[in-house]
């Protein structure tokens, strides 16, 4: 009798031992395995566990497409002659997951999806780019901006979330992808996003801008003794007392020759945090 192994040029106990591992997503021990292969052996690797997804069912089904992607991440095993078999055995089952994709595998995917110019693999494009590590994590939003064409092609408006988030968040870190980009890859993504985030950095301008017109504003006399607050001051040279108002990173200093002025709380908000919620 043929085994699954020899279907695809490898040892039995191989095959056995990898099909075990990616039926109970040993995402590690499927990569260790894999690596410890010949080079020239790790696509049959990876031909074995794409057949393994198409006869899997339910959450085992869900495993082994999990461990496709880990395998795919490899730089070693080639995708040529693959990739196109294996995003529209992928995608049916990723589509119809409930669960989003555990961050390791998201390199492997990305690779998969770029590999191939099939209608599914813009769909899995779409997959890693909705994903929330992409708005999280540098190290994943540096991935997917090395490919710029791609992830607009897939979808420009969440290419112009991702760019918003980290170039006006609190990340910061966008403006070093951008300097790393080739200059043609650059205008590309600044001709597809560039009116998009000009128009939300003139929205937290403007408002940036009311809020400190507001604090400008002179504060009403009350009509009666109002309880006491507590106060934030420390002494200052000269027996003056010196209060901080924090604005974004700023901190003003206020003497007040007599007293110290009490400290309130604001209901403004820092402009660079005003992104995150409309995101």
């Amino acid at each position: 009798m043929e085994t699954s192994g020899s279907v695809f040029g490898l040892p039995a106990s191989v095959a056995e031992t990898l099909e075990q591992q990616a039926q109970n997503a040993e995402l590690d021990a499927v990569l260790s395995s894999v690596g410890s292969l010949p080079t020239e052996d790790r696509s049959a690797a990876l031909a074995l566990l794409l057949q393994q997804a198409r006869d899997a069912i339910g959450l085992e089904e869900e495993n082994v497409a999990h461990a496709v992607l880990a395998v795919c991440g490899d730089a070693d095993v080639s995708l040529d002659g693959t990739a196109d078999t294996a995003v529209e055995t992928l995608i049916p089952i990723l589509t119809n997951s409930p669960h989003a994709l555990p961050d390791e595998v998201l390199p492997g995917c990305w690779r998969l999806a770029l590999a191939s110019a099939r209608p599914a693999a813009v769909e899995m494009r779409m997959i890693v780019l909705r994903h929330s590590a992409v708005r999280d994590s540098s190290a994943t939003a540096a991935m997917v901006m090395r490919h710029v064409e791609p992830a607009l092609a897939a979808d420009p408006g969440l290419v112009q979330q991702l760019v918003s988030h980290r170039l006006l968040g609190e990340e910061e870190d966008m403006a070093d992808m951008l300097a790393e980009l080739p200059p043609s890859q650059a205008a590309i993504l600044m001709e597809q996003v560039g009116p998009h985030v000009a128009k939300e950095l003139r929205a937290l301008v403007e408002k940036h801008e009311e809020w400190t017109n507001a604090q400008d504003q002179p504060a009403a006399v009350p009509s009666a003794t109002p309880p006491p607050v507590q106060s934030h001051c420390r002494a200052g040279v000269g027996g003056q007392a010196r209060t901080y108002l924090e604005i974004g990173k700023t901190t003003r200093e206020v003497h007040s020759p007599a007293s110290c002025r009490s400290k309130t709380s604001s209901t403004g908000v820092p402009w660079r945090t005003l992104m995150t919620s409309g995101l």
